[in-house]
């Protein structure tokens, strides 16, 4: 499909047949028209290459190599950035203030929020995360479903919000953590 352009077009046109794609180890890239890419270090996946600074040969004469392959889990994309202002499904919109951190970073795709478990879901899933009680019914008299949040590693590993669990309350319990009725 793409071997007929030139080799910038075609580094181009193959990033654009591969980064939508899902990747499952083990797997190499090469050869792909005039490319030869090197086998990739087996990771958990699936996965899928990130956008930014991909590392190809291209010949023309001799092999150039463009930059590194950034590999990203599904549903997320390289941040030269480092992902500081990712939404998740705790915060969606959160308010950004213009720095970079020192390394990049995979980060949720556009439409997709980082959950609890630290994976990239659809906004839609992001209920439920947020509001477990919604497909809770409490089976003793008079009980009540209640949102708790559990305590999470402070800074937490995979950039995920703390999670939340739905409990069923009888009446006039005290809930310790929120200190409510």
């Amino acid at each position: 499909m793409c071997a007929d352009m030139k080799s910038l077009f075609l580094l181009v046109c193959f990033l654009g047949l591969t980064s939508s794609k899902e990747l499952r180890p083990p797997f190499t890239l090469g050869p792909i028209g005039p490319f030869t890419g090197g086998p990739i270090t087996r990771v958990p996946g699936p996965f899928t290459i990130g956008t930014a600074r991909p590392t190809f040969r291209i010949f023309t004469g001799s092999f150039q190599t463009i930059g590194p392959i950034r590999l990203c889990p599904l549903n997320e994309v390289w941040d030269q950035c480092g992902g500081l202002c990712e939404p998740n499904c705790d915060n969606p919109f959160p308010k950004c203030l213009p720095m970079c951190a020192l390394q990049g970073r995979c980060v949720c795709q556009a439409g997709f929020y980082r959950s609890v478990t630290g994976k990239c879901i659809r906004g839609v899933d992001c209920f439920v995360e947020n509001h477990p009680c919604a497909n809770i019914r409490c089976t003793a008299p008079g009980a009540t479903c209640v949102t708790l949040e559990l305590a999470c590693n402070n800074p937490n590993p995979k950039f995920a919000p703390c999670p939340k669990v739905p409990r069923c309350i009888l009446p006039g319990c005290l809930i310790a953590s929120e200190g409510k009725k």
